[in-house]
């Protein structure tokens, strides 16, 4: 059994793999991280923007913050990456008051685009 072992390491080894026993212990590392991930709230930010009739993006602010200012700018970056938005139909208002809670994910929040 033990020659076997460590031919099965020393394969893995060569190959590039890690051996059995470390890629087990690092997929329990792995399991464990992300249970703490998934057991952490999201933080939420409310943006209130104006869209204008021909779906141009007027203004954007945060309404409410989740408490991280990342987490805020994210959110706003959000919003203005996803306009300009669809023209409103013909007899809508000049401009259309909205808001929006957006949830992100405290790890994702530490990767965000700069």
């Amino acid at each position: 059994m033990k020659i076997l072992l460590r031919f099965l390491c020393a394969i893995s080894i060569i190959a590039g793999t890690p051996p059995l026993a470390h890629a087990a212990s690092s997929n329990a590392a792995q399991h464990q991280a992300q249970e703490k991930r998934s057991k952490r709230k999201p933080l939420t930010t409310e943006v209130r923007f104006s869209i204008g009739r021909n779906g141009d993006l007027l203004s954007v602010a945060v309404h409410r913050s989740s408490g991280s200012r990342k987490a805020d700018a994210e959110a706003i970056a959000a919003v203005r990456r996803a306009a300009p938005f669809p023209k409103m139909p013909a007899g809508s208002p000049a401009r259309m008051e909205m808001r929006m809670k957006i949830q992100m994910d405290a790890d994702a929040v530490g990767r965000a685009r700069k």
